[in-house]
């Protein structure tokens, strides 16, 4: 595929994803605004049949098929993953907590990214540990890829699952554990609302002005070990924490 074919593919794909993106909010809109407005209460259900649409699953169906990315090498995958940008002060927070001797910490990032070894690398690249990293993969023949993806979390409801199972495993080592979930899309929200606190960063631009198709929505949860009351130092276990997003610029 020469450059201009792969240019002209990647912007089909992209305005297509952005188009039902953007149909997907609104028919979120739509059924939410009835019921906040008029009924004060929130339709948990209503917010989750919008979030079932699945275009994500069919966003990276046409990926697949369209063969745009096939051949990466997994090494410059890797190599780029160094070079992600993250939001402002992500990487200093990670630092931070991962650094703080009081602290133990755990972290999993939940995210869609079709790749998940871009994102141990963007974190090494900071000093940062390696993290349970919870997304799709890339499989790979002799270190290219083939064009296939290892389904994991594709939607809304596939992150859902993934960060109930998480909380399902940390409740089973400890009852106390206070989960936090931070994310930063529509795709967070049932996340956000399973936890005990939920932080939302969202910083939504015009169509025109975002390239979702190469942002990957990741996010992050944060559980704490709490201690006794008593204690002056409380042992943390942290699950999660904000990633933000993830520019893939091949």
């Amino acid at each position: 595929m020469s450059s201009a074919d792969l240019r002209s593919t990647c912007e089909v794909l992209k305005r297509e994803y952005t188009k039902e993106y953007e149909r997907c909010i609104e028919n979120m809109l739509t059924n939410q605004k009835g019921s906040i407005v008029y009924f004060e209460e929130f339709d948990y259900e209503g917010l989750k049949m919008a979030l079932e649409q699945e275009f994500e699953r069919r966003a990276n169906k046409k990926v697949i098929e369209s063969n745009v990315l096939k051949g990466l090498n997994l090494e410059d995958i890797r190599r780029a993953g160094e070079h992600l940008i993250l939001h402002d002060g992500c990487m200093s927070f990670f630092q931070s907590i991962t650094n703080n001797q009081h602290l133990n910490v755990n972290a999993h990032v939940l995210s869609y990214c079709w790749c998940a070894d871009l994102i141990p690398s963007s974190f090494s690249s900071g000093g940062i540990p390696t993290m349970n990293v919870h997304a799709n993969e890339f499989l790979y023949e002799n270190s290219l890829y083939t064009s296939e993806i290892i389904k994991k979390i594709e939607t809304p409801i596939d992150k859902l699952q993934a960060f109930t199972n998480i909380l399902k495993n940390s409740d089973e080592r400890d009852k106390t554990n206070l989960t936090i979930y931070i994310g930063d899309s529509v795709g967070d929200l049932l996340c956000l609302l399973e936890a005990d606190i939920g932080s939302y960063c969202f910083k939504f631009k015009p169509s025109k002005n975002r390239n979702p198709l190469w942002c990957f929505v990741c996010s992050v949860i944060f559980c704490f070990n709490k201690e006794t009351k008593s204690a002056r130092r409380r042992k943390c276990v942290w699950l999660e924490g904000v990633i933000g997003h993830f520019v893939y610029g091949f």
